[in-house]
C-alpha cells in the first residue's frame, strides 16, 4: 500500500543476504517511502555459519539504527565478553613466549553471536514476497527513466530505482562499481571452528576456557582468536594466517590440514597451546579457509550513479582487532538513516553521495590501522615484533571504537545529506 503523499515507493534492491543486508532491509522494512527486496545468491540468507563479534561501536550504531536491534542480538543468542587477553607467542630471541599485550576487562560490552542465528532473526518480521533465495546477480545496466535492470544467473531479471550492493568481495557489485582500477590481492586465509563447550574444555586441559573472556595469541603473520558463546553452550576459534607476500589469487580448496597448519604456525612459541588450537581447528571446521584480501591502494568511490556498496564489497582488510562486524553495522546506520529521507528516486543520487563522502574516511581509517598491525606482526618495523607497537596500534583501534558518537555521527550524515541536496 502506498502512504498518503508519496505518489511511488522508491524500490531499492539490496543485493547480498549477510549481515549488511539484512539489517539493512530490516531496519527500513516498515518505511513508507520505501520497498526493499533482498536478493541471496545461495539457497538461503545467512549460509555462513561461524561466529562474529559486535564491539562496542557496532552495538552502538545497531541502537542507533533502532533499538529493537539489541532485543535481536539476544534473541539470537549472542554473548557478551568481559574480558580479553592478548599475547604475543612466537620464538623471537628476544621476546619471551606469551608476552603480555594486554588483559583488561572490557569496559563496555563486547558481544559474539552465531552470524546464522543473528541474519534468521533479523530477517523473521520481513514479508516473504521482499525475500528471493537463488538471485546470483551477473548484470546490472542503466534503464531510460533513470533505473537500474538486475540480471540474474537464471535468466530472471528485476527492475529498481537503485542498487545497494551488500555481496561481499567476490560479488559482482563491487566490479560493477570499482572495475579493475582498485584490485586488492589475496593475502592469506582465515580458519574457523565451532566446537561444543565441553570437548573444547576437554582439549584445553591446563589452559582453560572461562566463560565470557576471549583470549588472543599472536605471532609473525597469524594471530587466533578463541572464546566461548551462544551462551556458553559453544566455543569459537578464529585462526587467521597472512602471506608475507600477498598474490593475486588464493587455492581455496584445500580444507583444513594438519600438515599445512603445522607449517603455517609453525613460528607457534608455546607448543602445547598450538597444537590445542590446531586440534580444535581440525576437529569441527568451518570449511573451506575464508580467504583474506588487501587493498592495494585506498577506494576512490563506494558509488557509481544508482549503485553503492557496504560491508565488505565497499571495503575489506584483515580486521585482526574483530572491527569487521562493526563497520558493516556502522555502513548500514548511515544509509538506512539517508535513505529514510527520500520521498522521490531523484534523491538517490545525493543520498549515495552523501554515504560515500561520510563513511569512506572512517572506513579507511580502520583499514590503515590494521595495515599497520600487519606490519608489526610481520616485523616490517623492527628486528622483531614490538610488545609496545603493538599495544599503540590496539589501543588507537579501541579508542576509535570506545569514544565516537553514533547518533552525532548519523546527524552530520543527515546534514550533509541536505547540503547536497539542496545544491
Amino acid at each position: 500500500m502506498v502512504a498518503s503523499g508519496v505518489e511511488k515507493r522508491v524500490r531499492i534492491a539490496v543485493v547480498g543476504g549477510e549481515l549488511a543486508g539484512a539489517i539493512l532491509v530490516r531496519a527500513l522494512m516498515n518505511c513508507p517511502n520505501l520497498d526493499l527486496q533482498l536478493y541471496e545468491a545461495g539457497a538461503e540468507f545467512g549460509e555462513e555459519d561461524t561466529a562474529i563479534e559486535i564491539g562496542v561501536a557496532g552495538e552502538e550504531a545497531l541502537q542507533t539504527i533502532g533499538s529493537e536491534l539489541l532485543s535481536v542480538l539476544e534473541n539470537a543468542g549472542a554473548s557478551s565478553l568481559k574480558s580479553t587477553r592478548m599475547v604475543i607467542s612466537n620464538t623471537s630471541t628476544s621476546i619471551s613466549v606469551d608476552t603480555e599485550i594486554s588483559d583488561l576487562a572490557n569496559d563496555l560490552p563486547v558481544h559474539v553471536v552465531r552470524k546464522s542465528s543473528f541474519i534468521d532473526v533479523l530477517l523473521e518480521p520481513v514479508p516473504s514476497a521482499n525475500l528471493h533465495t537463488h538471485r546470483s546477480v551477473i548484470s546490472i545496466h542503466p534503464s531510460k527513466n533513470g533505473g537500474v535492470h538486475l540480471h540474474f544467473q537464471d535468466g530472471t531479471a528485476s527492475y529498481a530505482d537503485a542498487v545497494v550492493g551488500a555481496d561481499g568481495f567476490q560479488g559482482y557489485t563491487r566490479q560493477h562499481v570499482l572495475g579493475s582500477d582498485y584490485p586488492a590481492l589475496s593475502a592469506g586465509r582465515e580458519y574457523r571452528a565451532l566446537v561444543p563447550i565441553e570437548e573444547a574444555r576437554k582439549l584445553l586441559g591446563a589452559i582453560g576456557l572461562t566463560e565470557n573472556r576471549q583470549y588472543t595469541w599472536m605471532g609473525k603473520g597469524w594471530l587466533v582468536r578463541l572464546g566461548t558463546f551462544d551462551r556458553d553452550r559453544t566455543a569459537f576459534c578464529i585462526a587467521s594466517h597472512i602471506d608475507e607476500k600477498p598474490g593475486v589469487s588464493h587455492d581455496l580448496r584445500q580444507t583444513n590440514d594438519r600438515t599445512f597448519l603445522e607449517k603455517a604456525f609453525k613460528g607457534w612459541g608455546n607448543q602445547v597451546v598450538k597444537n590445542t588450537i590446531i586440534s580444535l581447528l581440525l576437529q569441527h571446521p568451518i570449511t573451506p579457509p575464508f580467504p583474506l584480501y588487501h587493498h592495494t591502494h585506498p577506494i576512490a568511490s563506494y558509488i557509481k550513479s544508482r549503485v553503492c556498496v557496504v560491508g565488505e564489497a565497499a571495503n575489506t582488510g584483515s580486521h585482526w582487532d574483530g572491527s569487521g562486524p562493526s563497520q558493516e553495522i556502522e555502513d548500514v546506520l548511515v544509509l538506512s538513516a539517508l535513505l529514510a529521507e527520500i520521498r522521490e528516486s531523484t534523491e538517490l543520487e545525493a543520498v549515495f553521495k552523501s554515504y560515500d563522502e561520510a563513511r569512506r574516511p572512517r572506513r579507511q581509517a580502520y583499514s590503515q590501522a590494521n595495515v599497520m598491525i600487519d606490519a608489526i606482526l610481520f616485523e616490517k618495523t623492527g628486528a622483531n615484533i614490538d610488545p609496545e607497537q603493538l599495544r599503540e596500534a590496539f589501543a588507537t583501534t579501541h579508542a576509535s571504537e570506545q569514544n565516537f558518537e553514533m547518533e552525532k555521527y548519523k546527524l552530520e550524515a543527515l546534514k550533509l545529506y541536505n547540503k547536497i541536496n539542496n545544491s
